[in-house]
């Protein structure tokens, strides 16, 4: 992403879906987004660390990277993550449905295994690890734009693929102690989900891409960063995850997961990233994918 670059005007409406109830616990959010710009032009933002992602697109591609892949506008159906590092992005004129993926939803409906795939992005029609996903564009585009025919083609195409978890209450067990405020260390965590710490950390690497102190590591700094949008202009050391043990800190992780001190992020546009919380926190209640509760 270039300093000092201005984004043309754009125009974004977003709209939810709730997941049926026989792939409840699956899925974080699934969303379309209508995204026009103007000049023909393309938008510049950077997205939070996050949970898996598949990104379908009807229009423009997106131009992305993270620090294991990237796409170069010739992709239709995007796959990312889980991830511990901002995605920095550009896009144009498209229409986008988003299928954001809970570790449950990784493990019950795709054959990927997180730590494969950990901060990755992808062409998912032409990596040979997406290949249970890859029909997924194909299912999706042969509708025309509408929201009734997409939606229930991205739920039927992901409920003919639900399969058992042998470690399904583990994974579930592990993502509730995540958002627990009493996890603020490896053996908290291990505790409150009632794991051996071997046992935790092997299944935290298998389904949830990452060690659990990486995995908590990211979880303050979503809750800061979160805090730091939805409040602006709060400052940050108000925004600052209690968690932190100083500012220094902050700025050292800050620049560890996204590439950038928290000054230059302030001083970016976010014409889809501000979006996206805002509107995620009143029909939701949680701004951003890493803080979703998985029930």
């Amino acid at each position: 992403m270039r300093a000092g670059r201005v984004n043309p005007p754009c125009d974004l409406k977003v709209r939810f879906f709730k997941p049926p109830d026989d792939l409840a616990g699956c899925f974080s959010v699934v969303y379309r987004a209508d995204l026009v710009v103007e000049e023909d032009g393309r938008i510049e933002d950077v997205l939070l660390p996050e949970w898996t992602n598949i990104r379908i697109f009807r229009g423009t591609y997106p131009i992305a990277s993270l620090p294991d892949g990237e796409v170069s506008g010739d992709a239709r159906l995007v796959a990312t993550g889980p991830t511990t590092h901002g995605t920095m992005f550009s896009l144009g004129t498209t229409r986008m449905w988003g299928v954001g993926l809970f570790p449950e939803g990784l493990a019950r409906l795709t054959d990927l295994h997180a730590d494969h795939v950990a901060n990755t992005i992808c062409d998912a029609e032409e990596s040979p690890a997406h290949a249970s996903i890859a029909g997924l564009a194909d299912h999706v585009l042969s509708c025309e734009p509408d929201d009734d025919c997409e939606s229930e083609a991205i739920f039927q195409f992901f409920r003919e693929r639900l399969k058992p978890v042998r470690h399904l209450e583990q994974i579930r067990q592990i993502h509730r102690a995540l958002l627990a405020e009493q996890s603020a260390n490896a053996g908290h965590l291990a505790d409150e989900a009632g794991l051996g710490r071997r046992h935790l950390e092997r299944l935290g690497k298998r389904y949830f891409g990452f060690t659990p102190k990486a995995l908590l590591r990211r979880q303050r700094f979503v809750r800061t960063l979160s805090t730091f949008v939805l409040q602006r202009p709060v400052l940050w050391t108000a925004a600052m995850d209690s968690d932190y043990y100083d500012q220094a800190q902050f700025t050292r992780e800050f620049r560890e997961f996204m590439d950038m001190t928290p000054q230059q992020f302030a001083a970016m546009p976010h014409p889809i990233q501000d979006v996206f919380m805002v509107e995620r926190a009143k029909l939701w209640g949680s701004p951003a994918q890493a803080l979703d509760l998985p029930d």
